[in-house]
């Protein structure tokens, strides 16, 4: 079994948790400081710095080579990507939470944050805050779309292929995990490995610099690609590439 399945909004609660009025210009001394998990101003810095890099150390152009993006969450380093030119890319996630909250908005996540530093987000200061905590206002999460698909059957294969334009059998020209193998056994992420492999020609995994704060794997970068060397392998961060 993975050692997290990102199925429910506490699975994400207990790898987020981040500063995060320091991205909106800083808070009061006089009151702690609002932390938020996994939405789209907490992960803006990140997923920015990977549409960026990963491309570059890919030797990617646009509109850019056909990708899987597989963990895509609500798929905004992809939308950092599509903006940038790459447009050929299908966003994959099998995550239960992120397709239940896919088309909400980040109220459930920001309003309680608010007010566990003592402040009102309906009024005042706190509302104030809370249009800048929820990048500007009531957005849904998601702004294109992200299958749910595993891959692991012949028909999910074809609906992706279908979504990307590719016929038959032919394979994606690239896979790219992000932020999945972290979660999973060494026996769990060769089997991801093969899989991708049926549908993509290369693959590139994203794995963080240190460990997460929950139990998972806990293999540097030189261990993964020992483990899986047909495989590129890359840290988030750095972008150190194997």
């Amino acid at each position: 079994m993975p050692f997290k399945d990102f199925n429910t909004k506490t699975a994400f609660d207990e790898a987020y948790s981040i500063r995060a009025e320091r991205l909106v210009g800083g808070h009061p001394a006089t009151r702690p400081e609002v932390r938020l998990g996994y939405t789209r101003l907490t992960m803006a810095p990140f997923c920015a710095a990977r549409a960026e890099a990963i491309p570059r150390l890919l030797q990617w152009t646009p509109p850019g080579p056909s990708v899987l993006w597989i963990g895509s969450g609500f798929a905004w380093t992809v939308e950092y990507l599509e903006a940038a030119g790459y447009d050929r890319i299908v966003a994959l996630d099998t995550s239960a939470w992120v397709h239940e909250q896919k088309a909400r908005d980040e109220s459930a996540d920001v309003d309680p944050a608010i007010a566990a530093v003592g402040l009102d987000p309906t009024i005042g200061e706190g509302a104030a805050l809370r249009a800048k905590l929820m990048d500007g206002g009531p957005r849904v999460r998601t702004r294109r779309g992200v299958l749910d698909e595993d891959l692991t059957t012949h028909p999910s294969r074809g609906r992706v292929r279908q979504a990307l334009g590719l016929a038959g059998n032919q394979r994606a020209e690239w896979a790219v995990t992000e932020s999945i193998m972290e979660n999973l056994t060494d026996a769990e992420a060769i089997e991801v490995s093969t899989r991708l492999h049926v549908v993509a020609t290369a693959v590139v995994h994203l794995v963080p610099p240190t460990s997460p704060p929950y139990e998972a794997n806990h293999n540097p970068l030189e261990a993964w690609k020992a483990l899986i060397p047909g495989d590129t392998w890359m840290l988030s961060g750095s972008f150190q590439v194997l």
